[in-house]
């Protein structure tokens, strides 16, 4: 089953999806994290001409690039933040009116499809990144040509992307047990559940000096209500591909069989449900 979605569909979970647990291990922290030293190390920030953050969400990687590297970005480079929700777009902008580091200023938010990039000349980017969303795309192989298009000969992408979620494992589970077999097989395409299978995408992009590192985020759920009620019942579209459709009553007996689930795979605090993320960088 493709996980089909539209720009509107995260409009409407936007202004929860920057309100979820952000601690340093967190799913929304550590893959921005890890992707911004890895973009990093593969070309450095100081020789940035323009960042473009695919994807930019309300600007959780590309605040974590100015909280990390910020004092390296130079004075010149262009910083432009593209997603194809209108929602997250308006949450980005909210951000910067209250950014205390002037950096902020300088994002150019830009409502663009993955698929494409309209509006970002061939060969103008220095640098891509993307955290957690170019597996989501319907089409990643034309959004994978698409970042290859923009960056300048010699620029890097770098992107982090789920392979496994042991809170969507569970999610299915209780999805099974609530209404039945409803849930789908996999979230993600079979291509992106592998590092073979990345490195086979970027190779047919066009990409170079590809590099591919498993690395682990952890969901804290001692206390579940944030993620519950900031993921599953703000209704993230991936969230509703398992409880779409949902009464009340169904979601209330969803969100107590999911608990119980986790709670007897980790009934040891602190209780942490882990996800495996690939970070893959590809130079053109």
């Amino acid at each position: 089953m493709a996980f089909e979605q539209k720009g509107d569909d995260w409009s409407a979970n936007a202004k929860h999806y920057n309100a979820l647990p952000q601690d340093d291990e967190s799913p929304i922290t550590r893959p921005s994290v890890v992707l911004v030293k890895t973009l990093n190390d593969a070309l450095s920030i100081s020789e940035a001409t323009v960042i473009l953050d695919v994807g930019c969400g309300p600007g959780t990687t590309i605040g974590m690039l100015i909280r990390q590297l910020g004092s390296q970005i130079p004075p010149d480079a262009r910083l432009i933040a593209s997603d194809f929700s209108t929602g997250m777009i308006e949450q980005l902008e909210e951000r910067k009116k209250t950014a205390t580091d002037p950096l902020w200023n300088r994002i150019e938010p830009l409502v663009s499809n993955a698929e494409d990039l309209a509006g970002i000349d061939d060969s103008s980017i220095s640098h891509v990144m993307g955290s957690l969303v170019y597996n989501l795309i319907p089409d990643s192989q034309k959004a994978l040509q698409a970042a290859y298009r923009v960056l300048k000969p010699g620029g890097v992408v770098c992107m982090s992307t789920w392979t496994n979620l042991e809170w969507m494992d569970l999610m299915k589970l209780a999805a099974e047990n609530t209404k039945g077999n409803t849930a789908p097989a996999s979230l993600f395409p079979e291509s992106w559940l592998s590092m073979e299978g990345i490195k086979k995408m970027f190779e047919q992009a066009g990409f170079k000096d590809s590099t591919f590192e498993i690395q682990e985020a952890f969901m804290a759920i001692d206390d579940p209500a944030p993620y519950f009620n900031g993921f599953v019942r703000a209704k993230n579209p991936a969230a509703n591909l398992y409880i779409g459709g949902y009464t009340e009553e169904e979601l209330d007996r969803f969100e107590e069989e999911w608990i119980r689930l986790a709670i007897e795979r980790h009934p040891k605090s602190p209780k942490k449900l882990k996800g495996v993320f690939v970070v893959s960088t590809g130079r053109k």
